[in-house]
């Protein structure tokens, strides 16, 4: 009885452990910026890929070490200064199908410009598939 009793005891921490863990399948986490094929998991368990097959425009920088944290998709960007618009090339998108898009945006002083203490804010639009998202850094 006490051998059943610890396999169930067992079983039970085992599925709370596998509950327990961040499911990815089906996500798509996209480190802006980061080298060529570039591959890792942070503290959570996601996993992250470089951006380089989404997009083949604009450049990547490091992000000023004032402005980083320890996580590894807060160390680099991609800038787009050509000013004309960038597209992001997902696969596999279902028609009709719904998707939960989390974007952030940091500037960290990639250029030494100090825009960051600049009275004039930084500006973008931003597009989903053809509809406005946001106009100027603000929710439309």
């Amino acid at each position: 009885m006490k051998v059943l009793w610890c396999f169930v005891v067992i079983s039970a921490i085992w599925a709370a452990i596998i509950e327990g863990q961040p499911t990815t399948q089906g996500f798509i986490s996209i480190d802006c910026g980061a080298a060529s094929g570039t591959t890792y998991k942070d503290s959570t368990g996601i996993l992250y890929v470089s951006d380089d097959s989404y997009i083949d425009t604009g450049e990547n920088y490091k992000i000023d070490q004032k402005y980083t944290s320890p996580s590894n998709q807060a160390s680099t960007l991609r800038s787009f200064p050509n000013e004309t618009r960038n597209c992001y090339t997902l696969w596999n998108v279902t028609k009709g199908a719904k998707y939960l898009v989390r974007a952030t945006f940091l500037y960290g002083n990639y250029d030494g410009k100090q825009m960051v203490q600049s009275s004039t804010p930084l500006q973008f639009d931003l597009y989903i598939d053809r509809c406005e998202f946001m106009v100027n850094g603000k929710y439309n």
